[in-house]
């Protein structure tokens, strides 16, 4: 008899540890920032520059904001580029896990300040090959949309994102040495820099040369989203394909990029080219292969002030 009472009390056991673990759960999911475990936990690197650049948007006084993946990331410097245009600049590029979807609906996040004037959409072909298996085998963007409820026309967040989210924000991380070895190191960094990062690689290591583009719909969709986002708005939007170090790409590489590019030009007018071709540059100026060693990012970033400039000047 005694037995048989043991027995039945393990059930319960275990349903009171089940009640607890969800309850402790629901708890940190509620105390914790949307997308990670912070304070309490590191998040990952990945996670870390989508938080951290959220987090600029908060109090942000800046009238031209840039997007895109990580070549923007490390390769635009806001300080060089509003010298060249005596006006404050942001950068808000992320990572290509995030998707054009997720660029633009950072622009949407951004725009929201009155005092945005322009939007410059930095990417490298890569971003516009990701298809929409691609964007929920990645991820990233799925979470992203989840933690901030966030709702999107292009991606809805599914079951296994939503898991995803639960589980990666309970993770336990320890934060890469290359992005200064915390959060609040890592934030602060880029606080300091009005969001860019520089690249921590010395030297592009060798790769094997991209002799096809294959441009995907769904990251068409994702950049297109940009004129439904301005479209009651005085933004201005710029394309900018940053550039590619020569031993990563053919010529005929190079020759679909800018063909492809030509017809969207000439397709969605109201989306303007800041750059009209994929610029290739020596592989001594990449620290990989897409970002920019920092000398060289800042002067691209120069270059590109001078551009925008031109083309602000010609659009008053």
């Amino acid at each position: 008899m005694s037995k048989l009472k043991n027995e039945s009390k393990y059930p319960l056991a275990a349903i009171f540890a089940i009640v607890v673990i969800l309850l402790c759960s629901t708890a940190f999911v509620s105390y914790t920032e949307r997308l990670s475990g912070l304070p309490l936990l590191e998040p990952s690197a990945d996670d870390a520059v989508v938080i951290a650049k959220r987090s600029l948007l908060d109090g942000m006084d800046s009238s031209i904001v840039f997007v895109g993946d990580s070549s923007t990331f490390h390769g635009i410097v806001p300080s060089a580029v509003s010298a060249e245009l005596n006006d404050t600049v942001i950068n808000l590029g992320t990572l290509s896990s995030m998707t054009t979807a997720g660029f633009s609906e950072i622009a949407n996040e951004a725009i929201k300040d009155d005092g945005v004037t322009t939007i410059v959409y930095g990417i490298v072909p890569k971003s516009l090959e990701v298809s929409e298996s691609k964007a929920a085998e990645m991820g990233m963007l799925g979470r992203y949309l989840t933690a901030y409820g966030r709702h999107h026309t292009l991606y809805i967040p599914s079951i296994n994102d939503k898991l995803d989210w639960f589980i990666k924000k309970q993770r336990i991380n320890i934060f890469p040495a290359e992005f200064e070895g915390s959060y609040k190191k890592f934030q602060r960094k880029l606080q300091e820099h009005n969001g860019f990062y520089p690249e921590k690689s010395k030297k592009l290591a060798a790769g094997k040369a991209r002799d096809v583009f294959q441009p995907d719909e769904f990251s068409l969709n994702g950049l297109l989203l940009m004129r439904d986002i301005v479209s009651t708005t005085n933004v201005n939007v710029y394309l900018l394909i940053n550039p590619k170090p020569k031993g990563f790409v053919t010529s005929g590489f190079v020759k679909s990029v800018n063909d492809y590019f030509n017809a969207m030009q000439k397709k969605y007018p109201d989306i303007k080219h800041l750059t009209k071709k994929l610029e290739i540059r020596d592989d001594s100026e990449f620290g990989s292969e897409s970002h920019l060693l920092p000398d060289h990012a800042m002067q691209y970033s120069q270059y590109v002030g001078k551009m925008l400039k031109s083309e602000l000047e010609r659009d008053i």
